[in-house]
């Protein structure tokens, strides 16, 4: 599996070589399992897209399912199957750590930690919850709320620091008035608890998909009109945007959202690879989708 030969040609080298593209494919290691089972929307859309992005170069894609799975397996699949190259949708530092040992060249997808060590392609989570905080600010809300995380992942805390920032600057306070932080299932009920309030907070960031929705339909519990009772900002990759919130509200329920795409992070992380494994000594970036 590492030359082939050709007729009066001779033999080409398969892995590893000058233009690893021919022969190999690349890995795409991600958590194809949503909550409750199945291969969530998410997941679903994002290996779509990477596909797509892989095919535009010409190159075959191999995706795999680490969860539930032991790091060494992952890699091991990954080395097996020749790849030259790996995204990885996680920060998992051990598939990351085996996998460039191995001599894969590795790019980290909608993920990043500041010991990472490898380039990272990730959403502008900071400007966004900037942008989201500054939207409400300015329609002239004096009483926020945040549903979500707050530092549980680095998703959570860009967003968060970004809808600090928005704050501070365009409405003088320094802290959400309610910070509800549990996950949207379980947060359901106290969400219902907060905008029940004759005194609730009129401008609220849910800056996922799972908060937001649940944010509406404890408002829709309550009688409450999004847009006349309270504001509220969402947050959703564009390609979903049709078939998780749009097609799910009402059209006078949906409310403005933070977007990204999905196509240009993987378009990017494809890029960055072919880059990385050109010139592998490049420093390690961290870029934004806006």
């Amino acid at each position: 599996g590492l030359i082939v030969a050709k007729p009066r040609h001779g033999y080409q080298v398969l892995y590893q070589a000058t233009v690893p593209k021919t022969g190999v494919p690349v890995s795409f290691v991600l958590r194809m399992e949503a909550e409750g089972g199945g291969i969530g929307d998410f997941s679903r859309m994002l290996m779509s897209q990477v596909q797509c992005a892989a095919a535009q170069q010409g190159w075959s894609l191999l995706s795999i399912d680490y969860l539930g799975r032991d790091a060494k397996d992952v890699v091991a699949e990954v080395v097996q199957a020749r790849s030259w190259g790996a995204l990885v949708d996680s920060y998992n530092p051990e598939i990351i750590r085996l996998a460039r040992e191995a001599g894969v060249t590795v790019i980290s997808v909608d993920a990043w930690h500041p010991e990472l060590g490898v380039d990272a392609i990730v959403q502008d989570d900071f400007n966004g919850g900037r942008l989201a905080a500054e939207y409400l600010a300015l329609r002239g809300h004096k009483k926020f709320a945040w549903f979500g995380q707050t530092t549980e992942t680095e998703h959570a805390s860009s967003r968060f620091g970004g809808a600090l920032a928005g704050l501070r600057r365009h409405s003088g306070k320094t802290w959400p008035d309610v910070v509800i932080e549990s996950q949207a299932v379980i947060a359901a009920s106290r969400i219902k608890e907060i905008l029940a309030q004759p005194d609730r907070p009129t401008g609220v960031l849910a800056l996922w998909r799972e908060q937001a929705l649940a944010a509406l339909e404890a408002a829709r519990a309550l009688g409450l009109k999004p847009g006349r009772d309270f504001d509220l900002v969402g947050w959703c990759a564009e390609e979903l945007y049709e078939s998780s919130l749009s097609a799910v509200l009402d059209e006078d329920e949906v409310p403005p959202v933070i977007t990204w795409k999905m196509a240009s992070m993987t378009q990017t992380a494809i890029a960055r690879l072919a880059e990385r494994h050109a010139n592998p000594s490049l420093p390690p970036m961290r870029l934004n989708i806006e």
